[in-house]
């Protein structure tokens, strides 16, 4: 849980430096992307990958997101 958390803060970052969104834009734009589940299931230990590779995933899957 730990993980999850250090990761989707550092990917709100991310967003609000690429955008220039609010953290409460951020934080809403990343609830809302289809990485949240992805990186919420433990099976699929993709929370343990650098939120920099993260992002670019998120991008990438979400044709920019």
């Amino acid at each position: 849980m730990y993980l999850t958390n250090y990761v989707l803060s550092e990917l709100v970052k991310y967003v609000m430096e690429d955008t220039n969104y609010s953290i409460e834009q951020a934080m809403e734009k990343m609830y809302n992307s289809p990485l949240l589940n992805v990186l919420q299931d433990e099976e699929g230990e993709l929370y343990v990958q650098s939120p920099a590779y993260l992002y670019e995933l998120m991008n990438t899957i979400c044709e920019g997101f």
